[in-house]
């Protein structure tokens, strides 16, 4: 049995051996190809190949492009549906409508934007506003005949108090806007500041102006005082809104009066033409008014203590007066114990906001409390503290005092073209940044 087994496996081993042997005869035995033309065959597979992945990237790529765009228009879609965009469009586009339907009712329209909504209703008597203005001065009169009457119209920068006053409160219960006069004290910005709009947005009547001429002007009038002649833009600008409104101009000198059925307007200076300050040409008025029981107001714009002199020598003990304004913001340089004992107001008026010129001076308070009334705090107003101070007085000569303060007094004199323009910005805005609910599909 072992040696069966021996043999076979010999036998097997044999036939292996013979088959590779016979394997590698025959291998020997082929003819060799070309190097060449097998070469040239793997080159052409390769090719072909090549090709193939070209063709394939193309397609590939011509339909991740068309993916590619079917996402993005998806998403837009999406995003126009979840932004809820043809909405807020719609929306936007009838609140503009109807803001613009505003045109036809924007008298009323522009009032409320302008803080105007409230009334003020003069009764019989005399109104008089010293109007808060910052560090300035503006005054407006209403008489019992129903004239206006505006002395000075502060500084350029405090136009929003200055227009916004008298469209609130001064002019609230007129339909016609109109002064009667208006009167420049001098030449200063902070009282000649807002005179040229004054001209543009109200209609005047007579004008009252300083002795002081353009340089056109002094040659037309051969004036060469060179105290006489100022050639700032605004004075210009002054002037030639004057000469375009076509009222009558007056110059402020002594004995000029403005008479009405109850009251008068004196000026009792100044006394010279030309002046070397322009302070100077600051005229004194006495207000009467009720003349059966009279109220008197002292007007002084800048005057100086030589203006002052003036009235003294002038008036003597008629300077006496209720209510006095006192002159250049209550400055050290004005208001003298000898003017002030003569006028012994009842009420003392500062026109003053912040400054750096110390105004008003301590030494013009005290001077106050040293007259015959002996004036106590409580009877002296300042605007920088208590806003736009009013008096007003009865047919019988009684004489109140009250004040307006607040924000209102900031209102300004935006026009409708305005008003529109900022709220439809406000539309846009609130229109297209507000959250919108989603509807319950989309989520």
């Amino acid at each position: 049995m072992k040696e069966k087994k021996i043999s076979n496996v010999l036998k097997k081993y044999l036939n292996a051996s013979k088959d590779k042997k016979d394997k590698s005869a025959k291998s020997k035995s082929k003819p060799k190809a070309s190097r060449k033309s097998t070469l040239s065959s793997k080159t052409k597979i390769k090719d072909a190949q090549s090709n193939q992945e070209n063709e394939d990237n193309k397609i590939y790529s011509k339909k991740y492009y068309q993916l590619c765009d079917y996402v993005e228009k998806r998403d837009k879609k999406n995003f126009s549906q979840k932004y809820k965009l043809s909405t807020r469009v719609i929306i936007a586009l009838v609140l503009s409508i109807c803001l613009a339907f505003m045109y036809f009712v924007k008298n009323p329209f522009e009032k409320i934007f302008n803080f105007q909504w409230q009334n003020v209703v003069y009764e019989d008597g005399f109104y008089v506003h010293f109007i808060d203005v910052g560090q300035g001065k503006a005054i407006v009169i209403k008489t019992d005949d129903g004239k206006n009457i505006l002395i000075d119209s502060g500084k350029q920068s405090e136009s929003l108090k200055f227009f916004g006053y008298l469209e609130q409160y001064f002019f609230a219960d007129d339909n016609e806007k109109i002064f009667d006069y208006f009167i420049i004290t001098h030449l200063d910005n902070d009282h000649l500041g807002n005179s040229v709009k004054v001209f543009e947005d109200y209609e005047v009547k007579n004008c009252y102006r300083p002795k002081i001429y353009t340089p056109e002007e002094a040659g037309n009038l051969n004036i060469t005082n060179p105290y006489q002649i100022e050639d700032s833009i605004l004075f210009t600008n002054y002037v030639n809104a004057i000469n375009n409104e076509n009222c009558n101009v007056h110059y402020n000198f002594a004995g000029e009066t403005i008479q009405g059925l109850n009251y008068d307007f004196n000026f009792i200076t100044p006394n010279q033409d030309a002046y070397n300050a322009s302070n100077d040409y600051s005229p004194i008025i006495m207000l009467t008014c009720n003349l059966e029981n009279e109220v008197k107001f002292l007007f002084t714009g800048d005057a100086t203590k030589k203006i002052e002199k003036e009235a003294i020598n002038a008036y003597g003990c008629e300077l006496k007066a209720d209510v006095l304004d006192i002159a250049h913001h209550g400055s050290s340089y004005s208001s003298t114990q000898e003017f002030l004992n003569l006028v012994m107001p009842e009420y003392a008026v500062f026109s003053v906001g912040v400054n750096s010129y110390g105004m008003p001076s301590e030494d013009v308070i005290y001077r106050l409390t040293l007259t015959d009334v002996n004036m106590s705090n409580d009877n002296i107003y300042r605007t920088d503290n208590q806003g736009t101070i009013i008096f007003s007085t009865s047919k019988t000569g009684e004489l109140s005092v009250s004040n307006q303060d607040g924000i209102n007094l900031n209102a300004s004199n935006y026009t409708f073209l305005e008003i529109y323009a900022g709220l439809e910005a406000v539309i846009v805005i609130l229109c297209f940044s507000l959250f919108l609910p989603a509807n319950k599909k989309d989520t």
